[in-house]
């Protein structure tokens, strides 16, 4: 028992050391793990990406609106009309997302000369009869019937059923040259006493929003963003597991929700490091200190053991 008691006498200094390294270890892994600055960071981030990315479709319902109204207002709005509105307006509104904005017009079936276009089922077609892009640019119309295509002839069901707005995400925008990468189409209904008389809707492409969530993120963070089944975009940079995400939701129009999430590693935060760094200084300067009172503790006793 007292060669127990001198060994442990012997290294009380190292017994210490030790004791204070695996305390300031649990505090800093306690820490660590318990720490909700970087999840409050990630939430305050993806915040600030739902308020600017919503901010941006609803500027784009609003210039869709904007050129809604000359054809609420007018009864034939020519292609020179609505090529001086947009080269007048589009600039002030968007961010350059836009591609298009196509004029439909709703043709009842006998006016229809190729009634082979005809899709059955509908007393009217949905033709798309004037095209134009941002700067102003006229397209000559390639007479593109809506209902031809499923998702379009689901939006043309949701606008003849009531709704004010629909949104469809799409992989590929077609029939843009200049553009090859994923989207958006807005559709909104021209309502002139009561009826639906046509629609207008807009080409969008994501890679201006892409471009815009990506700076706002910076090179830390990764994302992805879908459209109900449809992913629109995705940085997937980061390999680890251990991540750090947030999802919100960004309503779209009437009845559509884009979700983001966005992922951060799980990292250290600069108050851990420092706590970790102080905790094992500190540690060895009590080291310092017991080393010093005990080896003088010790000579003591050798000391009088001598006399």
């Amino acid at each position: 028992m007292q060669k127990l008691a001198q060994f442990l006498r012997d290294r009380l200094d190292l017994i210490v050391l030790l004791s204070c390294l695996l305390f300031t270890y649990f505090i800093w892994s306690y820490g660590v793990a318990n720490d909700k600055s970087e999840k409050v960071e990630v939430s305050e981030l993806a915040h600030i990406v739902q308020v600017a990315v919503t901010e941006e479709a609803e500027n784009i319902f609003a210039f869709i609106d904007s050129v809604n109204g000359l054809y609420v207002s007018s009864d034939d709005v020519s292609d020179q009309e609505l090529s001086k509105y947009m080269s007048a307006t589009s600039q002030s509104h968007l961010t350059g997302g836009l591609l298009r904005i196509n004029y439909i017009a709703r043709v009842p079936n006998d006016e229809i000369k190729d009634k082979t276009t005809i899709i059955p089922g509908y007393k009217e077609q949905f033709i798309v009869k004037q095209m134009v892009d941002k700067s102003g640019q006229i397209f000559k119309s390639n007479n593109f019937n809506l209902l031809s295509e499923d998702r379009r002839r689901e939006a043309v069901d949701s606008l003849l059923s009531g709704k004010k707005t629909v949104v469809i995400a799409v992989s590929s925008i077609e029939n843009v040259p200049e553009y090859r990468g994923g989207g958006f189409i807005f559709f909104v209904p021209i309502i002139k006493d009561g009826e639906m008389v046509g629609i207008i809707d807009a080409l969008i492409a994501s890679e201006k929003l892409e471009d815009a969530v990506s700076s706002m993120l910076g090179e830390d963070y990764d994302y992805s963003w879908h459209q109900d089944d449809t992913m629109i975009a995705e940085r997937r940079n980061i390999e680890s597991e251990n991540v750090i995400s947030e999802v919100v939701m960004i309503e779209v129009g009437e009845n559509h929700e884009w979700k983001m999430e966005i992922f951060k590693v799980k990292g250290v935060s600069g108050l851990w490091i420092f706590v970790l760094g102080a905790g094992v200084i500190l540690s060895f300067l009590i080291y310092i200190v017991v080393y010093a009172l005990n080896t003088a503790s010790l000579r003591g006793l050798e000391g009088g053991r001598a006399m």
